[in-house]
């Protein structure tokens, strides 16, 4: 039996028993109760409502860092060349430019005789000189290794 259900059974009995005007004021004893009662349970579910979002945001968030930890821990640096491993990059090693993270493209000196490793924006990061025959892939090779 609910507490709602045992209001009610109360009050039944306050009809059947008193006469007027102690029936009245019991009754309206008894409504202001069931009011406070009600405005309580309204307020408890409000509570638990905003609750279960306070923790379905914070797993949300509890991925969000996982994922940024992940991302994190797949960043290394290897002969001045900031390389990333991520979903973004096709879970492949893949090259960055250490001053402002953008890609870095594998160029080779127009007399043929060089390879370097440039940011791609031309923020002024000139990275290092590369194997001639494998250039940016030789070096992803000797960090997967």
């Amino acid at each position: 039996m609910s507490i709602l259900d045992q209001f009610q059974e109360l009050d039944n009995l306050i009809i059947e028993h008193t006469q007027p005007p102690v029936r009245t004021v019991l009754r309206n004893q008894l409504a202001l109760a069931r009011e406070q009662l009600e405005a309580y349970q309204a307020s408890a579910d409000k509570q638990d409502e905003t609750l279960a979002r306070q923790a379905e945001a914070i797993a949300e968030l509890h991925k969000e860092n996982q994922k940024f930890v992940t991302q994190k821990a797949s960043e290394i640096f290897h002969r001045g060349i900031k390389f990333k491993r991520a979903a973004i990059t096709g879970g492949r090693w893949s090259p960055f430019c250490p001053k402002c993270g953008l890609p870095v493209n594998d160029v080779t000196v127009p007399t043929g005789i060089s390879r370097w490793a440039f940011c791609s924006a031309h923020c002024g990061w000139v990275g290092v000189e590369l194997d001639l025959k494998g250039g940016i892939d030789a070096l992803i090779a000797e960090i997967s290794s």
